[in-house]
């Protein structure tokens, strides 16, 4: 079986992130070592297919871009942190009914 690597690193998809949010000015230094531990288990472990590098390389970006995005709602409203959870909420769907969107 053929292993393709990905070889965008895992900075440069942050930026490319940060591209798409249009947020360069918020910090994520947390997420710097668990990413660039990601990228280098997926090389070493994965074995992707040379269609699964890209289609891996967009789950991430997606991944990174929300997280910006709930990084720079949080620091632009800082009251959010102030919402207080009275009970939690479970939600318990069928797959691909659009659930996700009500997060």
């Amino acid at each position: 079986m053929n292993s393709y690597p990905i070889k965008t690193s895992a900075k440069q998809l942050t930026e490319l992130a940060r591209d798409r949010v249009g947020s360069h000015n918020v910090a994520d230094p947390d997420i710097e070592v668990p990413l660039e531990r990601l990228f280098a288990s997926l090389n070493a472990e994965a074995h992707l297919s040379e269609s699964g590098v890209p289609a891996t390389e967009q789950r991430i970006l997606r991944i990174l871009s929300n997280r910006l995005r709930m990084l720079r709602d949080c620091q632009r409203h800082p009251e959010i942190d102030d919402q207080r959870i009275v009970r939690p909420l479970f939600l318990t769907v069928g797959g691909r009914t659009g659930s996700t969107k009500l997060h």
